[in-house]
């Protein structure tokens, strides 16, 4: 089951690389994984109700995303959306947005995300992220730094043949 998961989030990344042509042509792609667990360790992304086994269920969350430089209308998927894949014997939500070859690549992406499931309230969480150019001349950015509530998280892995930052936040509840 879990190789089948990890392949469907290749084919997934894979699929997105190819979608947008023509005018729309991406330039920049941001993917970032987040195990997101509480001070004891629990999974707090385990559980959330999916459709299509990934896909986060739209009534269960908010999700915007603003860009530093600020860039109008800056994901190119038809809506922003949160998903879930089980990696690494963790459940991971998966933020993704792009931009077209009109724009500079951000430096600085916030999603602005509001989930009781994993928050426990119905506050928009500010989940501040930071990108930079990888080694390889490639559209996707690696993630470097993320902001969330207060704390700093920079252990984060960047998997260049997944294209695709990984990271675990643990909150303190």
């Amino acid at each position: 089951m879990k190789l089948i998961k990890l392949i469907s989030l290749f084919l997934l990344v894979m699929f997105s690389n190819s979608c947008y042509k023509g005018s729309r042509t991406i330039e920049y792609e941001y993917y970032l994984l987040m195990a997101i667990l509480d001070a004891s360790g629990n999974d707090l992304v385990k559980g959330i109700d999916v459709v299509n086994e990934v896909i986060v269920k739209p009534d269960f969350y908010t999700l915007e995303v603003v860009s530093e430089p600020l860039v109008p209308n800056y994901s190119l998927y038809p809506y922003p959306s949160l998903e879930v894949y089980i990696y690494y014997n963790h459940y991971y939500l998966l933020l993704r947005t792009s931009s077209n070859r009109n724009y500079k690549p951000a430096s600085k992406l916030i999603f602005k995300l509001k989930c009781p499931h994993i928050f426990g309230d119905d506050n928009v969480h500010e989940v501040v992220t930071y990108w930079k150019a990888g080694n390889k001349p490639t559209k996707s950015r690696i993630c470097y730094l993320i902001e969330l509530e207060g704390k700093e998280f920079t252990q984060i892995t960047y998997e260049e043949y997944k294209q695709l930052s990984r990271a675990t936040i643990v909150l303190d509840r």
